[in-house]
C-alpha cells in the first residue's frame, strides 16, 4: 500500500517523535515509537505478572494466573497479525507436471542440482569395473 502524496514516511515519524522526546527531557531510546511496540511491552508486562504468580507456589491464584495470560494472549493475538503473513495470503504453485520424465532426465537433473549445491554426487551402481579390465 503507497503513502498518500506529501505524507511522511516512517524514517521521518521516529525521527520527529525522537526528537519531540528529547525536547521533553526523555530519553529517545527508551521512549516508545510505535503501537506495535507498546503492544509487544503490554504483552511481556502480562507475561511477565502470570510468571510472577506461577512462582508464588501453592499461594499462587489460578484465576490470577488466567486473567493475566488471557490479557497477554489477546494483545499477542493482535500482534500477529502484523508479525506474521497469513497462509492464506501466500502464494504457493504447485511444481510442473513431470509424469513424461524418463529416469535418466531425472537423474541428470539431479546430479546437476547436487554439483550446483557442492554435494558429492554418488557413483552410479550397475556393472563393476566398467572400464574392460578383467
Amino acid at each position: 500500500m503507497a503513502r498518500i502524496k506529501g505524507s511522511k514516511n516512517k524514517r521521518t515519524i521516529l525521527r520527529e517523535a525522537a526528537a519531540a522526546a528529547r525536547a521533553r527531557g526523555l530519553d529517545a531510546p527508551e521512549v516508545i515509537l510505535d503501537s506495535l511496540a507498546m503492544m509487544e511491552k503490554a504483552m511481556r508486562y502480562f507475561d511477565g505478572l502470570a510468571e510472577a504468580e506461577l512462582k508464588r507456589g501453592k499461594k499462587c491464584d489460578p484465576d490470577t494466573v488466567g486473567k493475566y495470560y488471557r490479557n497477554a494472549a489477546a494483545i499477542a493475538e493482535k500482534i500477529a497479525v502484523f508479525r506474521h503473513p497469513r497462509f492464506a495470503s501466500l502464494k504457493v504453485e504447485r511444481p510442473p507436471e513431470r509424469s513424461n520424465i524418463t529416469k535418466e532426465e531425472l537423474r541428470a537433473e539431479i546430479i546437476a542440482d547436487m554439483e550446483r549445491l557442492g554435494l558429492e554426487t554418488l557413483k552410479p551402481k550397475g556393472i563393476a569395473n566398467q572400464s574392460g579390465a578383467k
